[in-house]
């Protein structure tokens, strides 16, 4: 799935930053880049890790775990602190939106600094599937309910297509390390309560739920695509038509 996901992203000579956190996703996603990197495409690899400075001791001993993991792959690394609790304060919105913020902010200037043209993200299935819930749950229009693309300007997703099980599976036979981080499992965040609470729910009536939403939302995404097309296509004739009429644009 990573080598079919990927082939349709990259090309020979692309510069690639992979934000790695630490975590299973993103070391099983830099481990599959170094694999790859062996056969025919010649692209560069370097780590980028933003760290939140949100759990304290733990939060150090992950980004040591990155840098040690770029000593050892021999690829550059870029690492930066900022304290996002600090920032959120500032800036009145969320914590997870704040650190979403800030990541996407150091991810852009780290690619800038090293002259890469892609930004690499661990995203996987389930948490398309995830997204698609929140969304619905909150209220949304039909962009909202499309999810995140395999690829989005310079932004892109390898693991798209994967599951988060068989990321594991993956990790265990190739015996990877990564670290965990124990706010995963606390239900004060939505997306925690969902993952560990309503997708097994809805399990227990679908088994395959997960690749139920995640089609729903490729469907959305189509739709959207060809509504906004249609969009487009009513603009230009609009434009044409007033230029006709002397109107100015």
């Amino acid at each position: 799935k990573f080598r079919r996901t990927i082939s349709q992203m990259i090309s020979s000579g692309d510069r690639i930053l992979v934000a790695v956190s630490g975590g299973l996703d993103s070391v099983a996603m830099l481990h599959l880049f170094n694999i790859l990197k062996r056969g025919s495409l010649d692209f560069s690899l370097a780590i980028a890790h933003l760290n939140h400075l949100a759990r304290g001791v733990d939060s150090n001993n992950d980004a040591d775990f990155v840098r040690q993991l770029g000593e050892k792959l021999n690829l550059e690394t870029f690492i930066e602190k900022v304290d996002v609790k600090r920032v959120k304060h500032a800036s009145k919105t969320s914590f997870q939106e704040t650190a979403r913020n800030v990541r996407y902010s150091f991810l852009n200037r780290a690619l800038n600094k090293w002259g890469g043209n892609l930004i690499s993200l661990g995203h996987n299935a389930d948490d398309q599937a995830e997204t698609l819930l929140i969304n619905m749950l909150r209220g949304s229009g039909l962009l909202g309910l499309t999810g995140s693309p395999a690829k989005r300007n310079h932004l892109i997703r390898p693991l798209h297509d994967c599951f988060r099980n068989e990321i594991e599976g993956y990790a265990e036979m190739h015996d990877l390390e990564y670290c965990s981080d124990e706010s995963n499992q606390k239900k004060y965040y939505l997306r925690n309560r969902i993952r560990l609470e309503f997708i097994p729910f809805l399990e227990s009536y679908n088994p395959k739920i997960k690749s139920t939403l995640i089609e729903t939302s490729r469907l959305l995404a189509d739709d959207e695509t060809y509504l906004q097309e249609q969009v487009d296509k009513l603009m230009i004739q609009a434009g044409d038509y007033t230029q006709k009429l002397g109107f100015p644009m």
